[in-house]
């Protein structure tokens, strides 16, 4: 089968931030402190605030102590690492600052303008003191083209307190065309062990996240939303060695998340091609999708269906940051 079964990328539920830009306030270069070795460089910043008689461009997190996020950080410009794409034409930078917002204790501000390169930013932050602190998010347009959408995804600590939007946080390869994106369900959670409609894993990321761009870059005249999780397969299933033995009768690891519900996923696909080997990719997925059990559940943006239980016979699946800071320091 030449088209892959994947999981969505990641574990990460639904902590997501995506928003139309909105124009905040115009801080000039350096006008909030910064610890050493950062520093503000200034821009339009985003207005997190959705009421348009209220500006407020911070979003307030909470972090214990050792605590952390990791946010991919992207907007709507072309990516010009894909071979053939025009660049970006936006740079955007994107800070913490402490909970005053008076000072930058963390940031990614990448150069986003010129040949080769992509609308991101990555920004990890850790509270590495001894006390819960809260501390302020910033996105700032610092040069180029305004962007029209933003959007991060959390790898971290899902710690932001206000303006929170839930969005997807199901992209790359398994939101790719031809892919077939695989949701989890933990497998004491299906009709097999008494739950039905089966439920999904609270973790299974959430779809729904558009393709704005052609290869080329070009931007197309409407975005497409695919469907993604395409469907959901069990996880928790035995291994020799892998991660640890839950509360089931024998002493095997159970691996979970979505990685550990594809592999389930394309098992039964390998079976349906076993006996069919003259199925094309589209059919597999549709047979999966079509004979698979409703799941019913909103929450992931598409409505979800089961895959296949391992522990049956029977199939119901149709059977501080890395990026290297610009110098703009002053002088």
């Amino acid at each position: 089968m030449a088209s892959p079964i994947s999981p969505p990328r990641g574990n990460e539920a639904n902590k997501s931030y995506q928003s139309a830009f909105r124009t905040g306030l115009n801080r000039a270069d350096g006008s909030i402190g910064a610890a050493a070795g950062l520093h503000f460089y200034g821009g339009v910043t985003h207005d997190f605030n959705p009421d348009p008689n209220v500006v407020d461009d911070m979003q307030a997190f909470t972090l214990a102590p050792g605590q952390g996020i990791t946010l991919s950080f992207q907007w709507d410009q072309p990516y010009g690492s894909v071979p053939g794409s025009a660049s970006s034409a936006s740079d955007l930078d994107i800070y913490v600052l402490n909970g005053t917002g008076t000072q930058v204790v963390g940031e990614s501000a990448s150069n986003n303008i010129g040949p080769g390169t992509d609308p991101v930013e990555v920004l990890g932050f850790t509270n590495s003191g001894s006390t819960t602190q809260n501390y302020q998010l910033m996105i700032a347009d610092y040069q180029g083209v305004t962007p029209g959408l933003i959007k991060y995804i959390n790898y971290g600590t899902p710690a932001f307190t206000e303006y929170n939007t839930n969005s997807s946080t199901d992209f790359g390869h398994a939101n790719a065309a031809g892919a077939a994106g695989v949701a989890a369900a933990p497998y004491f959670g299906t009709p097999a062990f008494g739950v039905s409609p089966p439920q999904v894993e609270s973790y299974s990321s959430l779809g729904g996240t558009p393709i704005l761009f052609d290869t080329a870059g070009t931007r197309l005249g409407s975005s497409v939303t695919r469907q993604s999780p395409r469907f959901t397969a069990p996880d928790g299933g035995n291994t020799t060695f892998f991660f640890s033995d839950d509360s089931d009768p024998d002493s095997f690891p159970n691996f979970y998340g979505t990685s550990a519900a594809a592999p389930t996923a394309a098992a039964v696909a390998a079976l349906m091609l076993q006996l069919a080997p003259s199925m094309s990719p589209a059919t597999v997925y549709s047979t999966l999708q079509n004979t698979a059990q409703d799941m019913g559940d909103r929450r992931l943006r598409f409505p979800h269906r089961l895959g296949a239980d391992p522990r049956r016979r029977r199939d119901r699946l149709g059977a501080r940051h890395h990026r290297d800071r610009r110098r703009r320091l002053p002088g």
